[in-house]
């Protein structure tokens, strides 16, 4: 009885979780009709001081030869359906101060360098410039350094942070200029917010359940079928179902446990119907599937 219970609940769990998985599924091809086109050319440019050694871009720069970073932002999100998208997005530098290897944020100091703007469009374009006086960094961060005698490890963060009223497209683009590294590596980073790429884990995960679930009800179908294959011998059917009064009853959980009995006590096992009995002296051992 037991077993049949929770056949029944994974048979329902099974089907909830194939209708969350087609509905997510119907959900997601609807809003991907409404695709975007992305054009996010963000970059930046690295002005050295007059030297004699460092002349062409490179990936690695050394830091005391860096006079100024000329930070482009330079974004651009096509609406295929031309359907206005209510937007705003801002634009920040932060300076931040780590200790132990990177792993202790000590100090932040933001400024805002782009006000909130709001605007409405079929298309998101934003292209803005912003010079990083390298130098002025670096004394501001010595300075700090001398005043409470502490060595960080410093990183600039030019952000611009786009908000929708359509979640799904929500992007970040993040330039990061180290500091006071005697080499700076500078870098670019965008974080988008696509449900087109949340959809693929989360349908993964669903499917996942749903073949798992799938699985474990075929055990669960097959496993009695199997046992009864194998002791097909030792099976008395009878045409009408037996009188159980006087007699003691225990009722089994699982069909293997009734085939233990029997081979325990030398006997047969009867069915009637969904039933099997197998009878010990004034004992009635009962298995219902």
């Amino acid at each position: 009885m037991k077993q049949t219970k929770m056949l029944t609940f994974l048979i329902i769990i099974s089907f909830l979780s194939f209708l969350i998985f087609l509905t997510k599924s119907l959900i997601n091809d609807k809003i991907n009709s409404s695709s975007y086109i992305i054009n996010n050319k963000t970059n930046y440019q690295v002005i050295l001081k007059d030297n004699e050694y460092f002349q062409e871009e490179t990936d690695y720069y050394v830091s005391k030869a860096i006079k100024e970073v000329l930070v482009n932002f330079n974004y651009e999100l096509n609406n295929q359906n031309n359907k206005n998208i209510l937007y705003s997005y801002t634009i920040d530098a932060t300076l931040k101060g780590l200790t132990d290897n990177e792993t202790k944020l000590v100090w932040l100091k933001k400024k805002n360098l782009e006000k909130e703007n709001n605007l409405k469009d079929s298309k998101i374009k934003i292209e803005k410039n912003y010079p990083i006086d390298y130098d002025y960094y670096i004394s501001y961060v010595k300075s700090f350094e001398n005043t409470y005698n502490l060595k960080i490890d410093a990183f600039l963060e030019i952000n611009l942070a786009i908000k929708s009223n359509d979640k799904k497209i929500d992007t970040d683009v993040k330039v990061t200029i180290p500091i006071n590294d005697k080499v700076s590596e500078i870098t670019i980073n965008e974080d988008k917010e696509f449900l087109n790429d949340k959809k693929t884990n989360y349908d993964n995960v669903l499917t996942f359940i749903f073949l798992i679930l799938f699985i474990i009800l075929i055990i669960f179908r097959n496993k009695p079928q199997n046992i009864l294959k194998e002791y097909q011998d030792s099976i008395i059917k009878l045409s009408k179902e037996p009188n159980l009064n006087n007699l003691n009853l225990i009722v089994l959980d699982n069909l293997k446990d009734l085939f233990q009995v029997m081979e325990d006590n030398n006997t047969l096992i009867f069915n009637y119907q969904n039933n099997y009995y197998c009878f010990i002296n004034n004992t009635i051992y009962l298995y219902s599937s």
